[in-house]
Parts: C-alpha cells; structure tokens; sequence
C-alpha cells in the first residue's frame, strides 16, 4: 500500500500518483516526491527529506499532514530495519489521526504500526493492529485498503509455515483493489509460499507476472529483484537448474549493484537451497554463510535460522557432525526467536538425527 495515505492529498488512477498539470509544491509536494522515492526503494532519502516536514507540522499543529508524513517515514524505517524507531513515530501518527476523526487514516497508520510490530516478533500486538484496522476498512467498505491488510496476515500465516492459509491471503489480496507496491507484494509472496510447499510449477506464473509488471513499470527495484529471483527458485526447484542459477544470479548481481543486503540475504538463500539440492555443495555453503552473515548483522532471526540450518545440512552430508550439530543448535535457537514454529520443528528434527548414539 505505497501510496494509499497519498490519497488524502493527491489524486490516484489506477497504481499511480496522478500526473499532476504543475508539480505540486510546499508539503504536498513533499509528499509527492517522497512517493518518487518510496517507489525507487531509496528509504534513507525517504526519511532525510520528510523529517523536517513531520517536525515543523507537529510543531504548528498541521495533524494532517505530519500523519501523512509519518506514514513514508515509518515505512521507509521498517524497510531499513530499524523497526522501534518506526513504531515510534508510527504511535504518534496514530494519536494525531485519531484527534483529526479520520478513521481511514488511521486505518492506514494502524497497518503499518501491525507490519513495524511483526517485524520484530511481536505477533499478538501486531495481529491486534491489523484486526483494528481491518474492521475500520470493513466498516467503510475501503476496498483499496483491504488488500493491503491481507498480505500481512498472509505473511504471519507463512511464518507460522502455515501456507495453506498464507496462499489463501495473498490469493484474496490479488482480488482486492492493489498499487502497484502491493501487487507485487501479492504476487512475489504466492510465487515463494508455493516454492516453500515444494509446488514449483505453480510459483513459475506469478513469478513471471511480478517480474513482468516490475520492469515494465521500471519502479520498485527491491520487488523486481524479488520477482526474478523466485522465478530463477522455481525453475530450478522443476528440474531448470542452469536456467535458474542464471536468473537467481541476475538477481543477486542487480541486489548488491543497489547495495540491498535485505534482499541479497533472502536470493542468497535460495541459490543456496538450489545449489544443495543439486549437490554442489562447496558453492552452496559459501551461500549459505554469506547470508548467514548478512542476517545476523540485521538481526533477522528467521534468515539466520534457515542459513544456520542449511549449513548444518551441509556439514552433516560430509561427515562434519560436531560442525552440524552446532549450526542446527544455532538454527533451532533463532528459529525460536524468530516463531517460526515450522521452522524450529525442522531444526529439532535435524539435530535429533545427528544427535549422537546414547548407550
């Protein structure tokens, strides 16, 4: 939902910002070009120019406009990670839409405050704030926002590894009203929940749809990498495997060209899985600890868990037991921290065969 707080401000037709006669100017056009920015995945650039806007509106009293503000700024945090720093003023924007009496902007801060909260584990709190919004959306029929809200539950469903329920939520999502960003969300997520469920020709077609409508957009260079590298997963999880180390590789290529590493720890992973399953393993573990490395520095403990766990698998395959068992301990620690019951499961499973043999 990159643009849905825009609304209250400038125009939308279809996915885009309305091409306005004349660049707007003063806040408006703040916002405007903020959204020029989100677009582009420039999050530092997103929060350095609306800071001073949200700091001079709260401090004249302009709620409007510091809550639209804050929206663009708590986003561009939680992409770069910095998840508290998000929620913080995400609550304040929250506080000011609520004395404007504007329920379908608050609808909007209380998703994103639902996403800053998921981003570091705090599942009930996060549930409640999309449960909150999603009945303002109900109650006005706000079809735009729906969707938006559906992608994130179908995200927590994944993390739980429940992917029945995940496909069911982005399958909804892709029926509701989307910009541009959250289709591309939608489709990038159904491509990944049906490779994670091993249903490698089903991932092929939104794949392909992601990547398609992300170059022909030229926009949102994150989701175009993202949509490349799960349609490079999926040919090689059917058996494509050169086919697919060449897409996974563009992806990888054009990750660390935008110095992207969030993206880059996730495509790592993937050629990883890929390169393991094929048995090159050498190649696979370099992968693997790469993003390994990546993950721990963002503090991403679901990454962690699945770099952690691969290199055990790797380790055990060639006779190293002592190494894999301490990297499947390490996988079953952060797969806890991270709630990813599914996730812990494969690693208790994983260290009950390497355990050693009890006389």
């Amino acid at each position: 939902m990159s643009l849905s707080a825009v609304r209250h401000a400038l125009p939308v037709v279809g996915n885009r910002v309305a091409a306005a006669a004349e660049p707007p100017i003063g806040p408006a056009g703040d916002l405007f070009a903020a959204d020029q920015l989100l677009a582009q995945a420039r999050w530092s650039e997103t929060i350095k120019l609306l800071l001073p806007l949200a700091e001079s509106s709260r401090a004249t009293g302009d709620s409007r406009t510091f809550v639209l503000a804050a929206l663009r700024i708590g986003r561009a945090r939680s992409r770069l990670e910095h998840h508290a720093a998000a929620a913080e003023i995400l609550r304040s924007a929250l506080a000011a839409s609520q004395e404007l009496n504007d329920p379908a902007l608050a609808a909007d801060v209380l998703h994103y405050l639902g996403v800053a909260h998921y981003r570091t584990g705090d599942l009930s709190v996060s549930r409640e704030f999309f449960d909150e919004a999603l009945r303002i959306i109900d109650d006005l029929d706000l079809r735009d926002r729906r969707g938006g809200i559906y992608i994130e539950l179908g995200n927590q469903a994944y993390g739980q590894q429940d992917y029945s329920t995940a496909e069911s939520r982005y399958a909804s999502a892709l029926g509701q009203p989307l910009v541009l960003e959250d289709r591309l969300r939608a489709l990038c997520n159904l491509s990944l929940v049906r490779c994670d469920s091993g249903r490698f020709d089903a991932a092929i077609e939104p794949a392909q749809e992601a990547s398609r409508l992300a170059e022909r957009e030229q926009a949102l260079p994150h989701l175009a990498s993202a949509g490349l590298a799960l349609l490079g997963r999926a040919r090689a999880g059917r058996g494509e495997l050169t086919e697919g180390l060449r897409l996974m590789d563009g992806a990888i290529e054009r990750d660390r060209a935008r110095g992207d590493r969030l993206r880059l720890a996730t495509t790592l992973l993937f050629r990883a899985e890929a390169l393991e399953h094929a048995g090159k393993f050498r190649i696979s573990e370099a992968d693997y600890l790469e993003a390994h490395r990546i993950s721990t520095e963002r503090s991403s403990p679901r990454d962690v868990a699945q770099a952690a766990l691969g290199l055990a698998r790797i380790a055990a395959a060639e006779g190293r037991n002592t190494e894999a068992r301490r990297w499947a301990t390490e996988g079953l620690r952060a797969a806890e921290r991270s709630e990813g019951k599914g996730l812990a499961k494969n690693a208790k499973e994983l260290l009950d065969r390497l355990s050693p043999p009890t006389s």
